[in-house]
């Protein structure tokens, strides 16, 4: 029975891969182990070095064929197409390259993207939205106007936070001449900046590191800082406002 098991299960397997061949599709022998680097220049963890384990997931080790047609819809393949790749736990959606042949990433979401995207979202605009088909009728034509506007600069400032670069640092082996005040991160194998520390639920290190929220899905650091002070204050604003329509709006219509 056992032998009978094998052979069969070896004779679907070489169907597949006769099937795959014939139809253009990916087989088994299209996946080829990553030897390399795959750590994109930027600083993400090490093997071996992290301390919470637990809290961040090991970056991909495979790649497709470059004639592989499946790549542009792989999401934890390693390829250089814009649509596939990760540094460390962030998942890069849009990049380019500088004139100095460097990656520049345009676009990327953070660890916890799905509660931004299924959660923080709906929430921004699901309850506006509701108060506004509910009392928008009863209020003034000022409170008609800010609301939809108060509404579109929160949800705008949440994803220019949740999409934007918080600051991942590239892999430096050596600190710079002038960077004296320049340690060694064991996380990530890499000298970093003062401000600069190893996240592990991004699996990088973030310059001006200031915190993870999950409700913006990705880590808070230097380059959206302020974006996201933007959309704490307006979402504070928008909460408020939301409230006054809606006791505001139950006064008028009672």
């Amino acid at each position: 029975r056992r032998y009978w098991s094998i052979n069969v299960s070896e004779g679907m397997m070489a169907r597949s891969r006769q099937t795959n061949v014939e139809e253009g599709l990916a087989g088994d022998d299209d996946l080829l182990r990553d030897t390399t680097d795959n750590t994109f220049e930027f600083a993400t963890g090490v093997k071996g070095k992290r301390k919470d384990k637990g809290m961040a997931r090991e970056p991909p080790t495979y790649e497709y064929r470059p004639d592989c047609i499946e790549r542009a819809l792989c999401y934890n393949c390693n390829g250089s197409r814009r649509w596939c790749t990760r540094v460390g736990n962030f998942t890069v959606l849009w990049e380019m390259k500088t004139r100095a042949g460097e990656r520049k990433l345009c676009c990327v979401v953070g660890p916890y993207w799905k509660i931004m995207a299924f959660v923080t979202s709906p929430l921004v605009i699901v309850v506006p939205l509701i108060l506004m088909v509910k009392f928008m009728p009863v209020h003034h034509t000022a409170v008609v106007v800010l609301f939809p506007f108060l509404t579109l600069a929160t949800i705008g400032l949440l994803w220019a936070t949740a999409c934007s670069d918080p600051g991942i640092l590239r892999r430096r082996a050596a600190a710079p001449s002038h960077g004296k005040d320049w340690v060694w991160s064991d996380q990530a194998g890499t000298f970093r900046p003062p401000g600069a520390k190893y996240c592990g639920d991004c699996d990088c290190v973030i310059e001006g590191y200031d915190h993870v929220c999950p409700w913006t899905g990705t880590a808070i650091g230097r380059f959206n800082l302020y974006v996201f002070y933007g959309f704490v204050v307006s979402v504070t604003i928008l909460m408020y406002f939301s409230c006054f329509v809606l006791i505001y709006g139950l006064v008028l219509t009672s």
